[in-house]
């Protein structure tokens, strides 16, 4: 919670209003349940941020939708909760493989950041180029001097190793012990 919130903070400084944030493909509302607590006031103070949850329950398990609900995960597609909920900031985690929902956080017009968490650059979290810009999945017919999509639509990248250091996952090895990163991307000029 201390990037989130540092974040959000200043965030909310700037903006004169608690900014919003928006957990994206929240499936059982794990995350977003923590994200509530330590994003909460401390001693009589307003929480640092208004804290939405949103999936679209297609790949729920048996009672994860029943489990998310009681979690405070809405029923809505990330773009219609993106349309709804007008985010500041979004997280995701473990984005589905092969498909970029960063282009959508990107284009709406209140997000100021995005953190995308899981494998990145060449895992199974979003699209390989769209998500992450890795090169060597940009499209065949594109010049070598094609830039990420993300820094095209004036984004900037920074990975988040205090964030990344802390989480798991089932590929971690000795080989690899931290598949897992934190990555943020923010708007420039935001």
């Amino acid at each position: 919670g201390g990037y989130l919130r540092g974040r959000l903070a200043r965030l909310g400084r700037r903006l004169g209003r608690r900014p919003r944030l928006l957990e994206a493909g929240a499936a059982d509302g794990h995350l977003v349940a923590h994200l509530r607590a330590s994003l909460a006031g401390e001693r009589g103070e307003a929480a640092v941020a208004d804290v939405f949850a949103c999936d679209d329950f297609s790949t729920a398990a048996p009672g994860g939708v029943r489990a998310a609900r009681s979690r405070g995960v809405e029923q809505l597609g990330y773009w219609e909760a993106l349309a709804e909920h007008k985010p500041d900031m979004v997280v995701c985690a473990w984005m589905p493989m092969g498909v970029d929902w960063s282009h959508a956080f990107r284009h709406t017009p209140t997000v100021r950041e995005y953190l995308l968490l899981g494998e990145a650059d060449d895992g199974s979290v979003g699209h390989l180029w769209r998500t992450w810009g890795n090169p060597a999945f940009r499209p065949p017919t594109a010049p070598p001097s094609l830039p990420p999509p993300y820094l095209s639509d004036g984004w900037e990248r920074a990975d988040l190793p205090e964030i990344g250091r802390w989480m798991l996952n089932r590929f971690d090895s000795d080989l690899d012990p931290h598949g897992s990163r934190a990555v943020s991307f923010v708007r420039l000029n935001s």
